[in-house]
């Protein structure tokens, strides 16, 4: 997957704790997922991104 990423006012949009609780990681790592300064390498990581993105879409679409 390309490592695609968002903004910081993108991010601040959405709420990263359920992210963060759903894949027993921190609200930080979610995060640096979200602006690209993780890697999405693996399952876990790409899920978060996607989950993250479709968060971020729909509130972009709807406001």
């Amino acid at each position: 997957m390309a490592n695609k990423s968002f903004t910081k006012a993108q991010i601040r949009k959405i709420q990263l704790q359920p992210i963060a609780e759903k894949y027993g990681k921190t609200k930080r790592y979610v995060r640096m997922i979200l602006l690209g300064e993780r890697k999405h390498t693996t399952k876990v990581q790409q899920e978060i991104f996607k989950e993250g993105a479709k968060l971020i879409e729909f509130i972009e679409r709807n406001i």
